[in-house]
């Protein structure tokens, strides 16, 4: 093969690529219209959206739950340090936050699992956005 048809090869394959978000898009929005009105596609989309603040929310307090005691040792050096009762309670906000985040993950792929058309409706509506 030439260096031009290579080229052109390679042009067309992105072309082609930057059409296959709109046109999922385009088949998943044909699907949800056989499968939902259209009121339960926007409150199931509302759900689906509270649902990715909270884990998201979930998500960021997770990340920022770092002891205040000692925030960079480790749980061993931790017991150690203080005791066993006193390591369990400088990280019980952690703990606290990953039990939270697990459950805001579960609520999300229950929902996903039942609606997956609205998932990956929101998924590509994202996508897409996000390209912008």
């Amino acid at each position: 093969m030439s260096d031009k048809t290579t080229e052109q090869i390679t042009m067309l394959n992105s072309q082609l690529k930057s059409l296959d978000a709109p046109l999922q898009t385009l088949a998943v929005t044909a699907l949800l219209k056989t499968m939902y009105e259209a009121q339960e596609v926007r409150e199931l989309l509302r759900e689906r959206a509270a649902l990715t603040h909270a884990d998201k929310s979930a998500y960021d307090a997770l990340v920022a739950a770092e002891p205040d005691v000692d925030p960079g040792i480790s749980y061993e050096a931790r017991v150690e340090k203080y005791g066993e009762e006193a390591a369990r309670g400088h990280l019980r906000p952690r703990h606290l936050a990953l039990e939270r985040r697990k459950e805001t993950m579960a609520a999300m792929d229950a929902f996903n699992k039942v609606h997956p058309l609205i998932d990956e409706i929101s998924r590509l509506t994202s996508r897409l956005v996000g390209s912008r």
